[in-house]
C-alpha cells in the first residue's frame, strides 16, 4: 500500500507539472497552481521514501483524497479550455486527392474532366430547373 501511494504521489505531481508547463491556454495563475501542487505532491513522496528508508521502525503517514482526485480534476479542466478553433480539417478527402502531376496519365486527366464537366452540368442543369419552377 505504501509503494503504490507513493507512486500515485509522484505520478499526479508529474501530470500536474506538465499541465502547467504545456498548456498555455490556461491562466497563468492556475498555472502557477497545478505546477505548485505538483511541487508538493512530489516533495511529499519524496519526504515518505526518506522518512521510509532513515525510520528503524514504523511510522504513521496519511492517505489523503486529494492526490486521486485533484489531479484528473485539473487535467479535465485543462482538456475544457484547450482552443480547437484553429484546427483545420484536411483539405481533401482520402479519394479525391489529387494525384501529383507526374503520376497522372492521360486517361487519368481524361476522367477527372469529364467527372467534373458531368458535375457543372447537373449543377446548371439544376439551378435551371428551379428558375423555371420559380416562374
Amino acid at each position: 500500500m505504501f509503494a503504490s501511494y507513493v507512486v500515485v504521489l509522484v505520478v499526479s505531481g508529474a501530470i500536474l507539472i506538465g499541465l502547467s508547463a504545456t498548456i498555455r491556454e490556461l491562466p497563468l495563475g492556475r498555472r502557477i497552481f497545478n505546477g505548485l501542487v505538483g511541487i508538493g505532491f512530489l516533495s511529499y513522496a519524496g519526504y515518505l521514501l526518506v522518512r521510509y528508508l532513515t525510520s528503524a521502525t514504523e511510522f504513521a503517514y496519511g492517505i489523503s483524497w486529494l492526490v486521486f482526485a485533484l489531479p484528473l480534476a485539473l487535467l479535465i479542466d485543462a482538456m475544457r479550455r484547450i482552443d480547437l478553433s484553429d484546427v483545420r480539417p484536411p483539405a481533401f478527402e482520402d479519394d479525391d486527392e489529387p494525384d501529383p502531376e507526374y503520376r497522372r496519365t492521360a486517361g487519368s486527366r481524361d476522367r477527372r474532366s469529364a467527372r467534373r464537366a458531368a458535375e457543372l452540368a447537373a449543377i446548371r442543369a439544376k439551378r435551371e430547373s428551379s428558375a423555371q419552377m420559380a416562374e
